[in-house]
């Protein structure tokens, strides 16, 4: 959470110190005139997350460049690690990929590092559906038979789905579904319609009839 007064976020705090990890993974210079092409960093205020960054002992000042502390280095890395970890779920679950990119710029900043752990436990999982032909209600062929395998999200969205006949291991249809539209599923005989939001929450394997 950001300080009283600060004049700059946490958020951005952690965002300018992932972008210097990145730069310097690729062995390019640490320095605003770099940092300022990075797009996920417009319009934030450079100067002021460097002088925070500084104050911190994240970073130190070589003339006009930066260098990363171990500090630094180490948070940096462990946020670059919560991003790719975000970023490869919500592919996963059939977001594009600048969408899934901008999500994860999100979730990092919220994510700890035991969330991070329980999240690659589920990525685990997963991956592990993918590979035996797994997608999301949104992905899903109208008319051929699928099981519920996975649900993303917390208790509240789990009971919803399992009242509409859609929980963890249920058999479903679907119906219709539109590109970025809602989703016709059929299930236990009665035909629900999903928003493409919650039909991108439940993962489903192809089942033979």
């Amino acid at each position: 959470m950001a300080r009283e007064n600060d004049p700059v976020s946490s958020e951005d705090r952690e965002e300018c110190l992932e972008a210097l990890c990145r730069l310097e993974q690729a062995h390019q210079p640490l320095n605003v005139a770099i940092l300022a092409t990075d797009g996920d960093l417009a319009g934030k205020p450079l100067a002021d997350l460097l002088l925070d960054l500084a104050m911190s002992g994240d970073v130190m000042t070589e003339g006009a460049s930066f260098r990363l502390t171990k500090k630094g280095r180490q948070l940096g890395r462990r946020i670059i690690r919560r991003h790719e970890l975000a970023e490869r779920i919500l592919c996963a679950l059939g977001l594009k990929r600048d969408t899934a990119h901008r999500g994860a710029c999100r979730l990092e900043h919220v994510l700890s590092d035991e969330d991070a752990g329980d999240l690659a436990k589920h990525m685990e999982v997963v991956m592990n559906l993918i590979d035996v032909g797994g997608v999301t209600l949104a992905q899903a062929e109208p008319g051929q038979l699928y099981r519920v395998r996975w649900i993303r999200g917390g208790a509240m969205v789990r009971k919803r789905l399992e009242d509409m006949g859609l929980g963890q291991g249920s058999l479903v249809t679907v119906c219709h579904r539109q590109s970025g539209g809602p989703v016709e599923v059929e299930a236990h005989g009665a035909c629900v319609a999903l928003g493409r939001g919650v039909a991108l929450h439940v993962l489903v394997t192809p089942e033979s009839r």
